[in-house]
Order: C-alpha cells, then sequence, then structure tokens
C-alpha cells in the first residue's frame, strides 16, 4: 500500500491527526474540513 493510499484511508478512518505529517505532502487535495481539523491539532 501507498503512503497517498494509507493516508487517505487514516483520513476516512478519522485519523488524520496520526497522519497529518504525512497527509500534509502528499495529499494536497485533501477536503478542506480535513486540513482545518489537522492544522487546528497544532
Amino acid at each position: 500500500m501507498g503512503v497517498v493510499e494509507k493516508c487517505a484511508m487514516e483520513v476516512k478512518a478519522g485519523e488524520i491527526n496520526k497522519y497529518v505529517h504525512m497527509c500534509r505532502f502528499v495529499l494536497p487535495s485533501l477536503p478542506a474540513e480535513a486540513r482545518q481539523q489537522a492544522n487546528s491539532d497544532s
């Protein structure tokens, strides 16, 4: 499984914060709500 696929699965599972460091770079087209949730974590 590639990083992008894994990241997408984790995002769907509500684990965006766990993989935000990857998602931020490999999935620039993440849904806005996912990006906001990730950004609010810091």
